[in-house]
């Protein structure tokens, strides 16, 4: 489990829309690859606004 905190504008990466990976890289819009790859590598996201502060927690299993 991490949890990522900033107290930047208020932001939940859980609302951004899906980029569309079938396009070729030159006909895609800048910016939501970041968010893309946490989806697929985390098994949990969570996203809270606390305290004026964005809170994103990401949660993997790692087998066992």
């Amino acid at each position: 489990m991490v949890t990522v905190k900033d107290d930047g504008h208020p932001f939940n990466p859980l609302e951004s829309a899906e980029p569309d990976t079938s396009l070729p890289v030159e006909d895609r819009q800048i910016g939501g690859l970041g968010i893309h790859l946490l989806r697929k590598m985390s098994d949990r996201m969570e996203y809270a606004r606390v305290e004026s502060k964005n809170q994103l927690t990401l949660r993997k299993s790692l087998g066992g």
